[in-house]
């Protein structure tokens, strides 16, 4: 019989969706009071898979990721993806034109999974709590990072598997010295 025990801890990150740039400056420090100091961070592209958001957000979107220095728990998942939601209603609410402007989603890296947080059900995602679901988005398998039938076109691209790759590298170093750090059981 099994002995269940605490999972070890994850990297977050978060994607980030932007119509107007601006209000990043605002929603940045937000996010590093909540989830610590970012760790590493792409530039803004461009965000041509899809027109999904043009309705609400306008054009044009810009894509980045950032990811947080401190190690987390994956059970954390529900309630951060929650408050970023609130995040962003907060945002539509201070920007000028008071449509929404900005899209966070949240996730975490270990050494096998890129895990999002969604608040859309489907078939390949598992509800965790607080009318959020867990999606399994890319999986380490062979030495890189492999998408999965459902993985998001921007996912899939060399410059986010790159991205990955680095925060997997970053992982692998805090795993490490956690592993040290914790009493004898892991």
């Amino acid at each position: 019989m099994g002995v269940p025990r605490p999972p070890e801890p994850v990297k977050y990150f978060c994607g980030v969706l932007a119509s107007d740039r601006t209000i990043w400056a605002q929603v940045r420090p937000r996010l590093i009071e909540r989830l610590g100091s970012i760790e590493a961070e792409t530039q803004w592209l461009p965000f041509p898979y899809t027109d999904y958001y043009d309705r609400q957000m306008g054009q044009p979107i810009e894509r980045k990721f950032v990811s947080f220095e401190p190690l987390g728990d994956p059970g954390g998942l529900a309630a951060l993806k929650t408050w970023t939601n609130e995040l962003e209603a907060w945002a539509q609410a201070e920007h000028p034109s008071g449509r929404r402007v900005i899209n966070l989603d949240p996730g975490w890296l270990n050494f096998q999974q890129v895990v999002l947080a969604s608040t859309k059900p489907a078939g390949h995602r598992i509800y965790i709590g607080q009318g959020i679901y867990a999606e399994l988005t890319l999986w380490f398998r062979d030495g890189r990072w492999t998408p999965l039938p459902w993985t998001y076109p921007d996912y899939r691209e060399p410059a986010t598997i790159a991205y990955f790759m680095d925060l997997r590298r970053r992982y692998r170093s805090q795993r490490h010295r956690w592993l040290k750090s914790c009493p004898s059981g892991f």
